[in-house]
């Protein structure tokens, strides 16, 4: 058998290979994060396979998204992929040597003896499968999301304690009909001239929220600004527009569990979206050795 570590980085690949005993087969190959130096990897594999004439393993630190394209390469021609926390490897090197500088050379190598050494316990590839890349995408995109969400909502709030601060108080300023009435008219002075039979129009609003919002515009000390009027439209455009991103996304992560098909959601108190996210960071639970783990 021989062992493989890559060490990536953002622009390059360092890649070492060990055999069964130990000995250095390749000490280091250096090749391009492009299709050429993919190429120039997997040449240089085969060459060794064919001259060694024996099975190979490969594996490389867990670096973010620098590897997931050399990983997405290699799933087409090589099964045993191994993926490693950097944690694991800077304890395996702190037990191999003082060494306290990172030498990309010297770290592929050391990826490869950590493979060696953990050879008999590996009994199944530990990189994550595709689609739990893929949840992992979703998750990570739906939580970004939420955060643009709220950051949006915090400035819609803002401009409205200077617009019209009133109107928190007679009514949720995040109701949906909330939103249309103050695109349409964003500002006090606007409401309060605004005829009851056209504020009425707007779906959702009833004459009743209709007569107290108006009332409240009448009696508010909101300034006159076009210019934060202008801006509490685009914020709210910006907020429903991540809305409904948000819920494309649901709609990629249900697909994606239901795939899946993992047991975690008939956890009481864990729902889709939970379970989502704890299988998207998890990946595997073959990663583990103990339900304490």
């Amino acid at each position: 058998m021989l062992f493989v570590g890559i060490d990536i980085a953002k622009n390059k690949h360092d890649m070492a290979v060990i055999d069964s005993e130990g000995t250095i087969i390749l000490k280091n190959l250096t090749f391009a994060n492009s299709k050429e130096g993919f190429d120039k990897c997997h040449t240089k594999l085969m060459e060794l396979v064919s001259l060694h004439t024996s099975d190979i393993s490969i594996a490389f630190e867990d670096t973010g998204h620098y590897g997931l394209n050399l990983l997405s390469f290699l799933r087409k021609y090589y099964l045993n992929l191994y993926s490693y926390n950097p944690l694991l490897i800077k304890k395996f090197a702190e037990a191999q040597t003082l060494r306290k500088t990172k030498t990309d050379e010297k770290d592929a190598l050391l990826i490869a003896r950590k493979l060696l050494a953990d050879g008999p316990e590996l009994d199944q590839p530990v990189v994550p499968e595709a689609l739990m890349t893929e949840l992992k995408f979703a998750t990570r995109h739906r939580n970004r999301l939420t955060r643009s969400s709220s950051d949006a909502k915090i400035q819609y709030a803002r401009i409205l304690d200077m617009l019209f601060p009133e109107l928190d108080k007679v009514i949720n300023k995040h109701n949906r009909f909330v939103y249309t009435l103050l695109k349409k008219y964003p500002s006090v002075k606007a409401i309060a001239r605004a005829r009851i039979t056209s504020l009425t129009r707007i779906k959702y609003l009833s004459l009743q929220n209709a007569e107290k919002i108006k009332q409240a515009a009448i009696n508010s000390i909101g300034i006159e600004s076009a210019t934060l009027e202008l801006e509490l439209v685009l914020t709210i455009e910006n907020i429903e527009h991540l809305e409904k991103q948000m819920l494309r996304v649901d709609e990629m992560i249900h697909d994606l569990m239901s795939k899946i098909n993992s047991p975690i959601t008939s956890i009481t108190g864990i729902g889709q979206r939970l379970g989502a996210v704890i299988l998207a960071e998890i990946r595997d639970i073959n990663h583990f050795t103990s339900p304490a783990q």
